[in-house]
């Protein structure tokens, strides 16, 4: 697991953090792993995510550095919807969104709810 931020960060390393100042106190790529792992593990919501990152704080930690903790489910919320208005359609593409824009706009539904 030593790689995993070269790996990870390879991925999303076009992404632009939107976020200024103090909003990025949680390493945007940590923010996303955890998310990632949330839902590849059945979890739907940003609460989700901030219980599924308490609860498995240790296991994660063997692989992010996770300087000011698990974040919070408003941080995860706001951290998803500012990438997701942010991110362009190139990007949405890398990660499985479809050309069609009748898709785009139901993935952009189901996302809203974070």
């Amino acid at each position: 697991m030593e790689d995993f931020e070269g790996d990870f960060g390879e991925i999303f390393e076009e992404l632009d953090d939107p976020r200024t100042g103090n909003a990025k106190r949680h390493l945007l790529h940590e923010v996303l792993m955890i998310a990632l792992c949330t839902v590849l593990c059945g979890g739907e919501t940003c609460a989700d995510m901030a219980l599924f990152g308490r609860s498995k704080q240790e296991f994660l930690r063997e692989f992010l550095t996770l300087p000011h903790g698990i974040p919070s489910h408003d941080t995860f919320s706001r951290i998803l919807r500012t990438v997701v208005k942010s991110t362009s359609h190139s990007h949405m593409s890398l990660v499985g969104a479809s050309d069609d824009q009748s898709a785009l706009a139901s993935q952009w539904r189901s996302i809203r709810k974070f």
